[in-house]
């Protein structure tokens, strides 16, 4: 795909896009998918238990170190 059509897709500006599919390029499709995965149980932590943290400080130590 490209910017033109993921930005009129995502309703983003093209340069918005293109910066964001450069970072894209630093990650692995799967690393990618954990990430988001982890972001979204922290999310339901968050909305649930309260104030955590730890836990995203945890999540993102994790999946940022690995670049």
């Amino acid at each position: 795909m490209n910017q033109q059509t993921a930005a009129s897709a995502l309703k983003m500006s093209p340069y918005a896009v293109k910066k964001l599919m450069e970072q894209c390029r630093n990650f692995t499709a799967h690393g990618l998918s954990e990430f988001m995965l982890a972001l979204a149980d922290f999310n339901a932590n968050i909305r649930y238990g309260g104030r955590q943290f730890e836990m995203l400080e945890e999540i993102l130590i994790r999946f940022l170190g690995k670049r």
